[in-house]
């Protein structure tokens, strides 16, 4: 006669307590304090990256306005201009009276058949508007004038023949500040690129070279 057995038991039931797959405080403390000093390390070259990519955006953006506004001029056989605007973000913008804004307060595009480098909504079409360059330390510009303005034949007005400079928005004594200045040369043809200093000029003026 077979003996009565006792029923097999899984032994995983007489194990004891598993471990909790999650982390312990030291480990997690741990884990914190590499994720800290990592972030530290790395700060600086985001916050350079950021602000040399903000540059280069103005840049393309002040760059790309100009050549729509010249090429608004060539199209329409008739003047157009880009003025600077500290009202953009109104329903009724306007060009700004002064240079106190500067370029980076934002601007626009239109038809100027008077070409007075001034819009009249009344009787002007506006083409563009740009919005505040809220990233920017400052577009600045040595022309005495708030506006640009191209003729039907594609050359803009003397005055606009000028030095561009796109300043970084971090405090003005900070150390590697100069470092993401950059500064473009407009010319007569609606180029804005590179500053190149023309050999033999005795007082060092500055030309422009292709592309920004």
């Amino acid at each position: 006669m077979q003996k009565n057995r006792p029923p097999l038991v899984p032994r995983r039931l007489f194990a004891g307590p598993a471990r909790s797959a999650g982390f312990t405080l030291i480990e997690l403390m741990v884990t914190v304090t590499v994720v800290a000093i990592v972030m530290a390390l790395a700060a600086p070259s985001m916050q350079a990256f950021l602000t040399s990519r903000a540059i280069a955006s103005h840049v393309d953006a002040f760059g790309s306005a100009v050549r729509l506004t010249r090429s608004e001029a060539l199209k329409r056989s008739g003047t157009a201009s880009m003025c600077m605007s500290v009202t953009t973000e109104e329903a009724a913008p306007t060009c700004a009276a002064d240079e106190d804004g500067g370029w980076h307060s934002g601007w626009l595009v239109f038809a100027d058949p008077d070409g007075d480098g001034a819009y009249t909504a009344e009787s002007e079409e506006l083409i563009a508007v740009q919005q505040p360059l809220t990233s920017s330390g400052g577009v600045t510009w040595n022309a005495n004038s708030t506006s640009i303005t191209f003729r039907a034949n594609g050359l803009a007005t003397a005055s606009v023949m000028a030095t561009i400079t796109f300043d970084p928005k971090m405090p003005s004594d900070a150390s590697e500040r100069d470092r993401f200045v950059r500064t473009r040369c407009l010319t007569a043809q609606g180029r804005l690129g590179k500053c190149i200093v023309q050999t033999g000029d005795p007082d060092g003026s500055a030309g422009s070279g292709e592309g920004t």
